[in-house]
């Protein structure tokens, strides 16, 4: 089992409602609406320490990667947004827009984004916003305002996260991803590593 994921155990508890069992480590990144163990891993292997990192959908993952990384994260949940050292949240509301998926959906407020995204960054994390069938499905058509910087897509697990992954592929032109096995029922992948 990662490192990490002992420290999150001991780090995470204060931000999980107690529930009278005792917790596995797998529990409280499920609780919290993290990253994997294994994605975490996969961040630290491929950036170096002091890397600048931009994730959609905060949670225990951006405490974990605080430690190492400098972390800007896009939050529209209050309960996610901590006062925590080498982390700037960017407040979003969600706002409806179209898509070709549904007729309406939701994503994070495309104006604050232009306004408030850092204008250097070195990778994406897309792990949010949470919500409907294709809420993040945003990004596709949002892509523009983000630097061209390898993508790290959690949840592929789900088919309509998998297809955002796939759109967001063929906006960039990149035919290569590297995918992971599921573990513990979760999956995810790297895009625009070449």
């Amino acid at each position: 089992m990662s490192k990490y994921v002992d420290k999150a155990t001991k780090t995470i508890s204060r931000y999980i409602p107690p529930t009278g069992k005792a917790l596995t480590a797998i529990d409280y990144f499920k609780a919290a609406g993290s990253l994997s163990a294994a994605a975490i891993d996969s961040v630290k292997a491929k950036l170096p320490i002091g890397s600048t990192i931009l994730e959609l959908g905060g949670g225990m993952s951006t405490v974990i990667l605080s430690k190492d990384y400098r972390v800007y994260t896009v939050e529209d949940n209050p309960k996610w947004i901590k006062e925590l050292n080498n982390v700037t949240y960017i407040k979003s509301p969600l706002v409806k827009y179209s898509t070709f998926f549904s007729k309406e959906e939701v994503w994070y407020d495309p104006g604050v984004l232009a306004a408030e995204l850092p204008k250097s960054y070195d990778a994406i994390i897309v792990d949010g916003p949470a919500g409907s069938t294709f809420s993040r499905y945003g990004f596709v058509e949002y892509l523009h305002l983000f630097n061209r910087v390898p993508i790290l897509f959690d949840d592929i697990h789900a088919v309509n996260v998998y297809m955002v992954m796939i759109e967001t592929m063929n906006k960039l032109g990149l035919t290569n991803c590297e995918l992971t096995n599921i573990v513990n029922d979760k999956a995810f992948a790297w895009i625009g590593l070449e």
